[in-house]
């Protein structure tokens, strides 16, 4: 190998800190990897691998990708099982003496992802943690780009792989001594990626202190989970985690929401599959599915809430009936329905913007976003002012104009602002009147080299002088070959071209040194600022989170609203009995896919005494399985508070589906 220089050195100092990822090593424009790193690197991003002094006998393979666009190769890298981190330049190249600091500022996995891009705007992305007790599991889940952090113990290795089914983590961190907790040793799904991580992160003392450290509180009793000791040692690894990869403080994880399994009607893997609730087997993704019919959420956040309705059916009448309350009230105003929806779709996601501004990689855009988004608080609480159903009425009881959060954004950036801050002419003028300095300074550059070259021309006489600037020589006099007689004396020669000379003056200096120390000044100063105006976002996590959860639930009963007004869909009335009575029901997917009115209704009349068994007979497609799926989407559709497809329905709560469809 080469002469090992000290760029190399300390690349190989911080490389050794994380030997399991793929270290993106920042060097001017570009995040630059080597040795084995570049290697892989070339072949998952399929870019060119070239090599550091490709002359010597060994030399180091290396390749790049660009700073500005490096989230999409990032997202690559992530999506291909591996481990990425990021080591920027921790100090300003200009400042540094020898060998500009560099330091790995985030660790990207499968579950720490909180950049747009790389996410799926109505999907969570959970990173989850498992700790084993005997026969009982400790379930923890955290989606660090929305906060929201959930815990639940489980009986059995059996209740742990369903529910891992319905969380769909992207990654899972088990403790290092422990083996996989599911049958066979397999995984619930290949692309699970599985970390494994110091059994000491998964103590029950160690744990508690953490997240109680990290809540600020003395005891975690306030949040219910006195009983869930193993989920709270997952709790403490997860967050051990996040915090272990420079994910900051994660401050905006302002709650630990325990949840019991008995509250919600179970679905198995079995039954996810066969009714189609989430994907089709005769589409990709979401096409074809219950999800893809009945989701009508405007908003990101709206859209996650929903599927969490669908993975959990309640089971509790009273809350099943405040939802279809509100939903019936959103379907006979029409209008107004429509109304909230149109200005639900200009709104952005509030959670994940909050969480990039506490992570701190929120953009001007990203603020600016925000202050967008709760600029439609005003109008949509004056739409929800006729409501009275007691659902609706709560979620108005809740709301916060965040007046003063918007008010902030509004005077302090700049309206319509760059994607990057390094671009400048983030922060409106009048905030600060040092900055408004240094920008005009900046911005009359032009003028005053005009108005320079004028004063020039009448003193030399020469009507050809040209006063100019290049980011190579900076500013200049240019003096054309004919006139160089007429030069004064206290022009320097700067450089020599062919047909002219080109000279500096001190007062050019001058001038030059004023403009460049501005620039300087000005980019630090609205870094300060926006740094300012973020950690006093920061500061407003808990209100933007609980007026997101707000605007998420009105969202999800609108869209509720919409499906039933669209398809003509029936309030279903639902008791404690053991009755299953439908007229006129339609399965919600196929009746989508067919001419309005050519699916053939089907009547149900079953009950837990006389009519406990039903047995369907008929010829192959003749529609035997479409009646099951369809009564069970029926029953899953009520108890989530959603109008069912059917003109008339008695439903007793089902606290369980099971399903074996096209099975021999």
């Amino acid at each position: 190998m080469t002469r090992i220089t000290p760029m190399m050195q300390q690349y190989l100092e911080i490389k050794a800190q994380h030997p399991d990822a793929l270290l993106l090593y920042r060097m001017g424009d570009f995040y630059e990897l080597f040795l084995e790193d570049a290697v892989t690197a070339s072949r998952v991003l399929e870019i060119t691998l070239t090599s550091r002094d490709r002359h010597v006998q060994d030399p180091i393979p290396m390749c790049g990708v660009p700073y500005h666009s490096a989230d999409g190769y990032v997202a690559r890298l992530v999506a291909a099982g591996h481990r990425v981190a990021i080591c920027d330049q921790v100090e300003d190249p200009r400042h540094a003496k020898g060998l500009v600091r560099r330091a790995v500022t985030r660790v990207i996995t499968p579950g720490l992802i909180v950049e747009p891009g790389n996410l799926d705007a109505k999907q969570p992305n959970y990173l989850a943690a498992v700790n084993q007790r005997g026969s009982r599991y400790g379930l923890a889940y955290l989606d660090v780009s929305t906060g929201e952090f959930r815990v639940v113990d489980l009986d059995g290795a059996e209740a742990l792989h369903d529910e891992l089914l319905l969380v769909s983590p992207r990654e899972l961190l088990l403790s290092e001594d422990d083996d996989l907790p599911f049958p066979g040793g397999q995984l619930p799904w290949r692309e699970l990626a599985v970390t494994r991580v110091d059994s000491v992160d998964f103590d029950q003392t160690r744990a508690v202190e953490r997240l109680c450290q990290h809540f600020q509180v003395k005891s975690l009793d306030g949040f219910g989970v006195q009983a869930a000791n193993s989920a709270v040692s997952a709790a403490g690894a997860i967050l051990s985690y996040a915090r272990a990869n420079h994910l900051g403080s994660c401050q905006h994880v302002t709650r630990l929401l325990p949840y019991s399994r008995a509250e919600y009607m179970a679905l198995d893997e079995a039954t996810l599959r066969n009714l189609e609730i989430f994907g089709s087997a005769s589409f990709t993704g979401r096409k074809g599915s219950l999800l893809d019919i009945v989701d009508r959420t405007q908003t990101a956040m709206g859209g996650r809430m929903f599927q969490q309705w669908l993975r959990y059916p309640l089971l509790d009448l009273r809350s099943i009936q405040f939802r279809q309350q509100a939903v019936a009230e959103l379907v006979t105003q029409d209008i107004r329905r429509r109304q909230i929806c149109q200005r639900f779709s200009h709104m952005h996601d509030i959670l994940r913007l909050n969480s990039r501004i506490h992570v701190g990689n929120a953009t001007p855009r990203d603020l600016y976003a925000l202050r967008k988004s709760l600029e439609l608080l005003p109008s949509l609480h004056n739409d929800l002012l006729p409501f009275n159903s007691h659902r609706l009425a709560a979620l108005r009881d809740r709301w916060d104009m965040l007046v003063d959060v918007t008010d902030q954004i509004a005077q302090t950036l700049v309206d319509d602002p760059p994607l990057s801050l390094a671009a400048g002419g983030v922060i409106r003028g009048g905030v600060d009147a040092e900055l408004d300095r240094f920008v005009r300074l900046s911005r009359d550059a032009k003028g005053w080299m005009t108005q320079y070259e004028a004063e020039e021309r009448q003193r030399t006489g020469i009507n050809s002088l040209k006063v100019r600037y290049n980011k190579v020589f900076g500013y200049f006099v240019e003096v054309s070959n004919a006139n160089l007689a007429a030069v004064p004396s206290d022009y320097v020669r700067k450089q020599t071209l062919v047909n002219a000379e080109r000279f500096i003056t001190e007062q050019l200096k001058i001038f030059e040194t004023q403009v460049l120390e501005a620039e300087d000044k000005r980019q630090e100063l609205e870094e300060r600022l926006f740094h300012q105006l973020r950690l006093a976002l920061a500061a407003e996590a808990r209100r933007l989170q609980a007026m997101a959860e707000v605007l998420a639930e009105i969202d999800c009963l609108a869209g509720l609203a919409e499906v039933a007004a669209t398809y003509d869909y029936c309030c279903p009335q639902l008791d404690t009995g053991g009755a299953l009575r439908i007229q006129d029901g339609r399965h919600p997917v196929i009746e989508h896919f067919l001419e309005h009115g050519a699916f053939v209704p089907n009547d149900l009349d079953m009950d837990n005494e006389s009519r406990q068994v039903l047995i369907i007979t008929g010829p192959n497609m003749a529609g035997k399985s479409t009646i099951l799926r369809q009564v069970a989407l029926i029953v899953l559709l009520a108890q989530i508070g959603s109008f069912v497809p059917a003109s008339e329905a008695r439903l007793g709560l089902v606290d369980r589906i099971f399903t074996r469809v096209g099975a021999a």
